[in-house]
């Protein structure tokens, strides 16, 4: 017990014993819940009133199995473009003596504080002791956004897309809680003139506008963020209106394009026990159903890019009324981040739970780093193609020019006749190969550029090569 502290907010930190580790968080009623972190022991931030007595910030411990499962997370890329696209793989191992059941391999999508875009990866009925199974998943990470405020620019928010199994487009926006969140009257938290549930009604809204593949707009819309609404609607009488209703509106395109929108105000007060409309619960996180992070999602039908293919999305608004940067209207813009992702792996023992979890880093950058290789073979038959059976060629001097001419950097071909020259400003590039004594070039551009040799069989020089941001390109080659 802490006895005699002022009125103010506190938070508690629990060190757990060796050979202990702390059980779930908020998993109950407060009261009778476990309220510490499990990986920092910490609680969340706890505001205590004049004379309160706050007896309910507790810590559950427990002993810990020894380790059954392992899970190890990769990523195929480690800087991408913003909206890029990468490949997860998931190695999940039985390292224990007994067989774990019903595992459940979860990823968290780089978003720790909202689960309405985690993903499962897998499942594994039974794995056998020394048994492993290997999962991969192409994902789309969430995009940072941006906006110079003050002279500095700040990350406002977190950009997801996903491409559903009808084709369908899900958008999720996520607004990071220094500019808004869903906390309000006395729960208020970070909001210097305070925070009032009536805030929210009445003018915050998203835009969102789609384009196509070919870079075409085919929909423009304003998200309604909360309103009050019929309670055959929504039973607590307040969520969005979409974009028909409230602050929603459709600036260009159908309406009908629009499957479903939901912001995470609507969800909490929805599906919270009781209807929060004055003050937001207290303590942060006594309420599981509560999310504190203000969100919009929305859901648009594949026909709305008909001719094309889903391009990109982006949000040229955010009004929020008001909010905690001291102005309404936010500009999100993409900008360079890492995102770490954080998979978990979850089975049993018998009834005895055991977990095992892993992340991986991936940074997008509008001004990603590109690549370009890749291989010196021996074309036994003359003809200027890939064939097989013909083998790489170990040992040769490849340099790197940039498209006038100037050297930039030299590598060798490794033992399979591979090389890379990795970590490159995008832009124009030449490549120049040396020819080991008694060989000379084959013919250059014989056949496509995937299977060809494209040195100029005088020089050993190629035309110039253009990369974009983030581009790897492995065709560059020499017989």
């Amino acid at each position: 017990v802490f006895a005699n502290l002022n009125a103010g907010g506190y938070i508690v930190q629990f060190v757990a014993p060796p050979g202990y580790t702390f059980t779930g968080v908020n998993v109950a009623p407060d009261g009778t819940d476990s309220d510490a972190n499990p990986a920092t022991g910490k609680t969340t931030c706890v505001t205590l009133q004049v004379g309160e007595n706050n007896t309910t910030v507790d810590a559950g411990l427990f002993v810990p199995p020894p380790p059954s499962l392992r899970l190890t997370k990769s990523a195929s890329a480690s800087t991408i473009l913003p909206g890029g696209q990468v490949v997860y793989t998931y190695l999940v191992e039985n390292i224990g003596a007994s067989t774990v059941t019903g595992i459940v391999v979860t990823d968290d999508n780089g978003t720790p504080n909202y689960a309405g875009d985690d993903f499962v990866v897998g499942n594994i009925a039974s794995l056998a002791p020394g048994a492993s199974q290997t999962f991969t998943k192409t994902v789309t990470p969430p995009v940072a956004m941006c906006m110079t405020v003050n002279g500095t620019s700040m990350v406002i928010g977190a950009l997801s897309t996903e491409i559903l199994g009808n084709g369908d487009v899900k958008v999720t926006y996520l607004q990071s809680r220094s500019v808004v969140d869903n906390t309000y009257g006395t729960g208020a938290v970070g909001w210097p003139s305070g925070h009032t549930f009536n805030n929210l009604l009445g003018s915050d809204k998203a835009e969102f506008v789609f384009y196509n593949g070919s870079g075409t707009k085919v929909l423009d819309i304003f998200v309604d963020y909360v309103s009050a609404a019929s309670t055959a609607l929504y039973p607590s009488g307040y969520g969005t209106l979409g974009v028909t209703g409230g602050d929603g509106s459709v600036a260009f395109g159908s309406a009908a394009n629009v499957v479903s929108t939901m912001t995470t105000i609507t969800r909490a007060l929805n599906n919270s026990p009781f209807i929060y409309s004055v003050n937001s619960p207290l303590p942060e996180g006594s309420v599981p159903t509560w999310e504190y992070v203000d969100g919009y999602e929305v859901v648009v039908k594949a026909s709305t890019f008909t001719g094309s293919t889903f391009g990109r999305v982006e949000i040229p608004l955010i009004h929020n009324s008001p909010s905690k940067l001291g102005f309404n209207a936010q500009t999100p813009t993409r900008c360079d981040s890492c995102i770490t992702n954080l998979a978990v792996a979850r089975g049993f023992i018998g009834t005895t739970p055991v977990t095992a979890s892993d992340d991986a880093r991936v940074c997008e950058s509008t001004t990603a780093p590109a690549a370009l290789g890749d291989f010196v073979w021996n074309d036994l038959n003359h003809n200027g193609q890939q064939d097989a059976g013909e083998p790489g060629i170990g040992n040769v001097t490849v340099q790197l020019l940039d498209c006038s001419g100037v050297l930039l950097g030299t590598t060798t071909t490794d033992g399979s006749g591979k090389y890379l020259f990795s970590g490159l400003t995008p832009g124009g590039y030449k490549v120049r190969f040396t020819a080991p004594g008694g060989l000379a070039f084959t013919t250059a551009n014989a056949v496509s550029d995937s299977a060809d040799s494209d040195a100029d069989p005088i020089t050993g020089t190629t035309a110039c090569v253009t990369l974009v941001a983030g581009q790897t390109d492995l065709s560059v080659d020499a017989g």
